[in-house]
């Protein structure tokens, strides 16, 4: 993983060991199978380690998206029942009001300690966990939300099999190696985000960058910046590569979009 910008890295190794941690951080602290943990936070390394750590634990994950108003973050946490939040930056004052009006107990801060919220160095500090619990397939593993497009959105409940599945699904077509370099434009709250642009590439060994918040000059510069051979995301996200910019896309071989029209 590697956070665009800023440049910092984290390797497969660190990646797997921070999994085992925070699966024992999230453990030792009483949590497990039928806890919900919440994840507020742009697209960021850390976002994979929080989730993935949690969803070996044995806990489902519902990601929020950094720009639901007060009320939205309430209705949705609420509707989770989640009891446990992983917050970055700014965001962790938010999700630290929660604890007043949902279900939520703890606010984890994926960053420095913050008063009031548990730093993710904490759960860094706990011993790997070295028997992760036996998650059945059909356990619930993520809970996206559906758009709303045809009453209020809905939570989707997905099972480990159904991602391990989906992910096979969009690698058959993908094809990504460990060669391959994916950039995270769309966030990782959409199911989009979730499977195609982390979960997909991570099963390959590919290296994902990670893009906080979508611009179009940004987009391009990492493209160029680090060599990035796949690109998925919304029309809107496309248009900037059908213009003369004089960026560097000569390194990309596969580019997927969808959802709206394109010209």
């Amino acid at each position: 993983l590697v956070d665009g910008p800023t440049n910092t890295t984290v390797t497969y190794a660190g990646l797997a060991e921070r999994v085992r941690r925070v699966a024992g951080g999230l453990t030792d602290r009483g949590y497990g199978i039928g806890d919900m943990l919440a994840v507020l936070a742009p697209n960021m390394p850390p976002w994979a380690g929080i989730t993935l750590g949690a969803m070996a634990a044995g806990l489902a994950v519902t990601p929020l998206s950094p720009a639901f108003t007060e009320h939205e973050l309430v209705r949705r946490v609420t509707d989770a029942n989640a009891t446990v939040v992983a917050a970055a930056g700014p965001l962790i004052t938010t999700a630290l009001a929660l604890r007043d009006a949902t279900p939520v107990r703890e606010v984890i801060a994926l960053g420095e300690a913050c008063a009031g919220a548990t730093s993710i160095f904490d759960l860094l500090a706990t011993p790997p966990a070295r028997v992760l619990p036996q998650v059945a397939p059909d356990a619930v593993a993520l809970v996206p939300y559906s758009s709303g497009t045809t009453g209020m959105p809905k939570g989707v409940l997905l099972t480990h099999a159904n991602l391990v599945t989906v992910t096979r699904q969009i690698a058959a077509r993908i094809r990504p190696t460990a060669g391959d370099t994916v950039l995270a434009i769309a966030p990782f709250f959409h199911i989009l985000g979730f499977t195609g642009l982390l979960a997909t590439p991570l099963s390959a060994g590919a290296t994902v960058v990670t893009m906080p918040r979508f611009d179009a000059s940004g987009m391009l510069d990492l493209i160029a910046r680090h060599r990035v051979t796949v690109l998925i995301g919304a029309p809107p996200m496309m248009r900037p590569l059908l213009q003369d910019t004089g960026a560097d896309l000569t390194s990309l071989r596969f580019v997927a979009t969808g959802g709206a029209p394109l010209t």
